[in-house]
């Protein structure tokens, strides 16, 4: 991962950029689980990470998104995914995903 900090007048912005290569663990070398870290590694690192209303872009395989997407709802993030710029029919699509900003119910509220 690398962080990037931008200062301005009024406020800092800090930019992180992962890079997740290979973690799909269908994905087999040499008989071996190939993959260093799943993707709920890396989503539960983003949602440390990333303030409230932050957002984050993800681009991959159709399938890759649709298992990431369900993971960010069970994290409450808002997310959609869209087309390939280049086609519809691309199987890389990529996810706009936005951390909610929520907190836990009250005790006394069921």
């Amino acid at each position: 991962m690398r962080l990037i900090c931008v200062v301005y007048a009024a406020l800092t912005v800090c930019t992180a950029f992962v890079h997740g290569e290979d973690t799909d663990p269908r994905n087999l070398s040499t008989g071996a689980w190939h993959c260093r870290c799943g993707v709920e590694d890396i989503l539960l690192e983003m949602d440390r990470i990333l303030r409230p209303e932050g957002s984050v872009i993800i681009r991959d395989d159709v399938d890759i998104l649709l298992n990431v997407k369900a993971i960010m709802d069970a994290m409450q993030w808002d997310g959609r995914i869209t087309d390939h710029e280049s086609s519809p029919h691309e199987r890389e699509k990529i996810l706009f995903a936005t951390k909610k900003y929520w907190t836990a119910p009250r005790p006394d509220q069921d």
